[in-house]
């Protein structure tokens, strides 16, 4: 097994800590999109973020940078490291 990370827990306040690495999406899971963020404090991690494809099958891959994640209806999960984090 490899090195955990731990300390770090995250709730629906800290959306403002993540901004998106790439507009991009990194994985196409086909039930979600997923793009790498970074966290401001946890610089040395990449995170991933999930955007659901609901039902109704409307999704925009491509988000600008500055996109406002929560806004986007994001889930946030750890990409390296221990951390979970879910709504």
């Amino acid at each position: 097994m490899g090195s955990q990370k731990k300390g770090l827990h995250f709730s629906e306040n800290n959306w403002s800590l993540f901004k998106l690495a790439c507009n991009k999406p990194c994985c196409d899971s086909g039930d979600a999109i997923y793009y790498c963020a970074t966290c401001s404090e946890d610089p040395g991690s990449t995170y991933a973020v999930k955007k659901v494809i609901w039902p109704r099958g409307h999704l925009v891959q491509d988000l600008p940078l500055d996109q406002n994640l929560r806004a986007e209806g994001f889930g946030f999960y750890i990409r390296d490291g221990d951390v979970h984090v879910g709504f």
